[in-house]
This record gives structure tokens, C-alpha cells and sequence, in this order.
């Protein structure tokens, strides 16, 4: 089965076009973004989201105490981690948000050095420059696979890819 997010959700309009369209998750941009939102913006078009559909904050490098409050008060259902955020960062904000998905994004490149953290499903992304992710950029994946399967089986954690459901 395939599990579909549509990020970058800005307004009420499009996240019900999403939903129409059958996606599973609305990714809602809470950092510096030409798509960010803000927690009013993200909660309100949250509101006429059905309760089959998740909503995922995705952040970068915020504190522990804004992202737990935002999350809170737009009653996310995931939050996807995509800065430098560590295994203490991730064991802290699932402690204070119990029942919440946590999604660390990386790249291919730093995913071994991230092999510490415990997040419920790995995002790998691509970057360009200070860009973290939503490049649209393409890497090796027949290269990356190897290294990928050797950390799921140490992991025993799913590695979400683009497209597939975690």
C-alpha cells in the first residue's frame, strides 16, 4: 500500500483538494519556508481535516518547547524533524508528546551518523545548500541501498521512503 503526504499545505483550499485526491498525511511547513505557516494557519486548516487524514509539523532545529507547544495547539499527529536534531532532542519531544509520530529526515550521506537516534520512521531526502529538503533533487538510490539496508537491520526501525507508508 502506498502512503502519500502532501507538504507544504497553506490554506484550506488545498488541503482539501489533497484530501480529495487521497492523500493519507498534509505536511504543514513550520520553519523558514516560502511555504510556512503559521500554528493560527496550520490549527485553523487543520480543523476541516478528517480524522483518517494525519497532519505532520515538520520543523527544523526548534526548540523542544516551541515544536511541543505548536504541536499541541495544532494537534498534529507526527512531527517530522528535519535539522540536527539528536537522539536526546528526539527521546525528549517523545516524552513530552506522547502518541505522536516523530519522522527524522536525513540524507543518505549523514544517515550513519545519525544511527544513534530513535525516531518511528526515517525520512531520506536530498538537500541543496542550506536547503534542507523539498528539493525535488534526485540522489543514488542503487548506491544508497546497501548502506540503508544494513542500518534498517541494526535499527530495526522503518525507513520511509518518498511514497511508501510509515
Amino acid at each position: 500500500m502506498t502512503w502519500i503526504k502532501i507538504c507544504g499545505t497553506t490554506n484550506e483550499r488545498d488541503a482539501d483538494i489533497a484530501i480529495r485526491a487521497g492523500a493519507n498525511a498534509l505536511g504543514f511547513i513550520m520553519a523558514e519556508s516560502p511555504r510556512q505557516v503559521t500554528d493560527t494557519a496550520a490549527y485553523s486548516i487543520g480543523t476541516i481535516v478528517p480524522k483518517s487524514v494525519e497532519t505532520i509539523g515538520v520543523f527544523v532545529n526548534e526548540t523542544i518547547e516551541v515544536l511541543v507547544q505548536t504541536a499541541r495547539f495544532c494537534k498534529f499527529t507526527g512531527v517530522q524533524l528535519h535539522g540536527d536534531e539528536d537522539a536526546n532532542y528526539i527521546a525528549q519531544v517523545r516524552e513530552q508528546l506522547a502518541g505522536v509520530k516523530i519522522v527524522k529526515a536525513t540524507t543518505v550521506e549523514r544517515l550513519e551518523s545519525a544511527s544513534d537516534s530513535t525516531p518511528d520512521a526515517w525520512l531520506i531526502d536530498s538537500s541543496r545548500g542550506p536547503q534542507r529538503g523539498g528539493t525535488g533533487k534526485t540522489f543514488a538510490w542503487r548506491e544508497a541501498q546497501p548502506m540503508l539496508r544494513q542500518f534498517d537491520a541494526a535499527k530495526s526501525v522503518k525507513i520511509a521512503q518518498k511514497g511508501q507508508r510509515w
